[in-house]
């Protein structure tokens, strides 16, 4: 049980971490020098609203998902408000429908919006979760309006069934590598 406890704590603490670390480098002066985010196309790198209003981030949520993979970066983002109390992400839920879901643990959540009435977001955050068989097809969609679209540990498997990790590195927690690379080659 320990053991356990310890990977998942790992895991979260890693995943907010680089959110972290992402959500700096967005605040930070821009840089002329080639970065790690060159090889991205460039429909796929974050650009914050010219208008200065908050980024739109979409945090999927269907049964089972995991509390720490979704909260921990939610809260990274809301912390990500300037010296100047600025807000710089407006943050919702959305789910397969508004009707509450249940996450680990057995907390009920009720969704902001459902896949059919959500508004665009530049990001999307798909933590550990069952699914739907509607996310598929959402994510896809989003996937071509959204700079960001990303996955929290296992939540990579969503990513996967839509088809959005094809040709791509990918990885997810180490419990699950070999069950991953079987899934998705």
């Amino acid at each position: 049980m320990k053991t356990r406890l310890l990977q998942v704590m790992v895991c979260s603490v890693l995943s907010a971490f680089t959110l972290a670390v992402v959500v700096l480098a967005l605040k930070g002066p821009k840089v002329t020098a080639a970065t790690a985010s060159d090889h991205v196309p460039a429909a796929h790198k974050l650009t914050p609203p010219a208008d200065g209003k908050p980024i739109p981030v979409a945090f999927v949520l269907t049964d089972g998902a995991t509390v720490i993979d979704f909260s921990g970066p939610w809260e990274v983002f809301q912390d990500a408000g300037g010296p100047d109390g600025v807000d710089h992400f407006r943050l919702f839920t959305v789910g397969a429908s508004k009707n509450p879901i249940h996450t680990s643990g057995g907390m009920t959540i009720t969704p902001d919006y459902s896949f059919e009435d959500a508004p665009p977001s530049l990001i999307v955050v798909i933590p550990a979760q069952r699914g739907d068989p509607k996310l598929a097809d959402w994510l896809r969609i989003r996937d071509k309006d959204a700079d960001v679209v990303m996955s929290v540990c296992t939540g990579a498997f969503q990513l996967g069934k839509a088809g959005l990790l094809d040709g791509k590195p990918a990885t997810t927690h180490h419990d699950f590598y070999n069950q991953f690379e079987k899934t998705f080659p």
